[in-house]
């Protein structure tokens, strides 16, 4: 039984026969019809050769169009002919989303050489049989290659050992000795070794459970609880991201949030498919949440006590079996609200708890240390910075309050109110500022504030704090 098609050859009568015979059991429908127009694109079309292999460029719109399927087909039938290594492809960077296709020839040639023999196998009787099965003895290697997408071919395999179990009677048991007369006793001489494969499969192995894309990019990131393959946890992780990655996680009949839930993470806004766009959430974005949700877990990052979050699948959703919260998705809350630093959650507990003078003071410190240290306006101070310009502002403020302006006109008449104090003290001491100066260096404590007072009183003729003439 040979055959002589190559990918070039895939228009002929025989090869159309095949695959609607063969190649759509094996493949599903979607990848046949992918695989069946890369081919004859590549012989019809003008095709560049490059590593040993034709290769030939389309749209992914036109490549639906010829193919007769969706864009959602198309990515699962290039998923398919992917993962088995039937055809290649690599994209380009432009407008139009070309693609650049390819098909492997010789796997190509391998796999029609198989599905062509299992049409012999699938039907097995007197005259078709033999060529299977001397096929099959030859062909070791293309069945091994090949076999899981056809599980039941292993049956046929048990025909090619050198020798076949042979069935024999046994006497028939003594009526005393059996509880039945219908009892009925067959004994079968297995060759050694040799596992009979139609015998009902007592301990048959389970199958192997899909590996999620998601999962794995999870198990990959540092800090997080990893899940185990084969676990429960994986499939139902499995699941949630599937439904996030459709936008219907939080809003789906297998993961549905409570109302209030939905509300307060935005979960419309979450789920919301953008206009003109795919129905299925872009690769890139799913990294992105998947890698944002995940600094929960990083120890730099709120919340303190991890324990709360679990593993995966807790994280992902709960159900409101278990606790008064209710139904609950971790996940989708950390991509409605990101992860903050430690450094950034006391960050913004100070600027809350900050009163209006040492807000305003703060401003004018800031600006004279971007001064010294050459920072644009439109940056922000370290959480240690924060806290060390803050105790300078209540310093300064500190010092403004020891001004006896009640009692002395004159001092009222000068400093009227604590911002015409911190804006005469910015614009004298900003002129005095040294590149890399540490902010320190701007505390009532030091030279330049002591030069401040200084200047202060040199011009009023009076001690600032005394009212004394000087």
């Amino acid at each position: 039984m040979q055959s002589t098609v190559f990918v070039s050859g895939l228009m002929d009568a025989g090869a159309k026969l095949a695959l609607q015979k063969s190649f759509i059991p094996l493949l599903g429908k979607t990848a046949t019809a992918l695989l069946h127009h890369i081919c004859t694109s590549i012989e019809q079309e003008s095709a560049v050769f490059r590593g040993g292999r034709f290769w030939y460029a389309q749209s992914i719109k036109n490549t639906c169009w010829q193919a007769c399927m969706s864009q959602a087909g198309l990515r699962r039938a290039k998923e398919t002919l992917l993962l088995e290594g039937l055809i290649a492809v690599r994209q380009e960077q432009s407008g139009d989303r070309t693609l650049w296709w390819t098909a492997n020839a010789k796997k190509l040639t391998r796999f029609f050489y198989f599905a062509e023999a299992l049409r012999y196998a699938m039907k097995p009787d007197d005259s078709t049989f033999p060529l299977w099965e001397k096929w099959a003895r030859e062909n070791l290697d293309i069945i091994e290659e090949f076999k899981h997408l056809w599980p039941t071919v292993n049956r046929y395999l048990y025909f090619l050992m050198e020798r076949r179990p042979v069935e024999k009677k046994t006497q028939e048991m003594p009526v005393e000795q059996s509880k039945s007369k219908k009892l009925n006793v067959r004994m079968v001489e297995r060759v050694e070794g040799a596992e009979n494969p139609f015998e009902r499969k007592i301990k048959a192995k389970k199958p192997e459970m899909r590996i999620s894309k998601w999962v794995e990019y999870w198990n990959s990131l540092e800090y997080t609880p990893k899940c185990k393959r084969g676990a429960k946890t994986y499939a139902q992780a499995t699941k949630f991201f599937n439904a996030h990655r459709h936008y219907r996680a939080g809003q789906c009949q297998e993961f549905m949030l409570d109302k209030d839930v939905r509300e307060y993470i935005g979960l419309d806004e979450i789920n919301k498919i953008p206009r003109g766009g795919d129905k299925i959430r872009p690769e890139w974005e799913m990294k992105a949440h998947i890698e944002q949700a995940a600094l929960a877990y990083h120890p730099e990052y709120a919340p303190k006590k991890k324990g709360f979050l679990g593993g995966l699948s807790q994280f992902l959703y709960r159900d409101g079996r278990f606790g008064k919260m209710g139904t609950l998705s971790l996940f989708l809350e950390k991509v409605a609200f990101p992860p903050k630093k430690f450094e950034d959650e006391a960050y913004e507990q100070i600027l809350e708890n900050i009163e209006e003078p040492q807000a305003d003071v703060l401003e004018n410190i800031q600006r004279v240390f971007f001064r010294a240290s050459g920072r644009s306006s439109n940056q922000d101070l370290s959480l240690s910075e924060m806290k060390t310009a803050l105790r300078i502002a209540q310093n300064i403020l500190a010092e403004y309050v020891r001004i006896p302006r009640d009692e002395i006109g004159i001092l009222d008449y000068f400093f009227p109110s604590y911002k015409h104090f911190a804006k005469m003290w910015e614009e004298r001491v900003i002129e005095r500022v040294w590149q890399g100066m540490p902010l320190t260096a701007l505390d009532t404590n030091k030279s330049l504030w002591q030069r401040f007072i200084d200047d202060l009183q040199s011009e009023m003729g009076r001690d600032i704090f005394t009212g004394e003439r000087v």
